[in-house]
């Protein structure tokens, strides 16, 4: 990964965190929040994928995922809209995780949450972010 992309992906994730922190703390999962199976993971991207749509934060400075059949996706921000960055995803079937990897970082691997009080809302269980920023609609 190239010195400017770190850096781009580095100011990114302390927007998401900053703008998250005031009104949600970090690592707290929604108390409706119900635990998705790696199938039921697997059965919502490829849903998202044939209907064309994303998984949006929905907050200002937010991340848009964009998966593709092949294990791709693209990430696209609101606070950097000057391009959007490349990734891979994968279903971890032990764990019943979304693994993520954007660019050449270390892959992230998280559980899935439905929303039981928001339809086409998620909570992905990434370590450090926000209720917010860790908070997803399916658009």
């Amino acid at each position: 990964m190239s010195a400017a992309t770190a850096r781009t992906l580095a100011a990114i994730l302390l927007a998401l965190i900053g703008a998250g922190c005031a009104t949600n703390l970090p690592g707290v999962r929604p108390a409706d929040a119900q635990a998705l199976s790696a199938a039921e993971i697997r059965h919502l991207i490829d849903r998202a994928v044939s209907e064309r749509r994303v998984f949006d934060d929905g907050h200002s400075g937010g991340l848009t995922f964009v998966f593709q059949s092949d294990g791709q996706l693209s990430v696209h921000s609101r606070f950097f809209a000057v391009r959007s960055i490349g990734g891979s995803w994968r279903i971890d079937d032990n764990s019943a995780s979304l693994c993520t990897r954007i660019e050449s970082d270390p892959e992230t691997c998280a559980r899935v949450h439905r929303l039981a009080t928001a339809p086409e809302r998620y909570y992905v269980d990434i370590v450090g972010g926000s209720q917010q920023a860790n908070t997803f609609t399916i658009r």
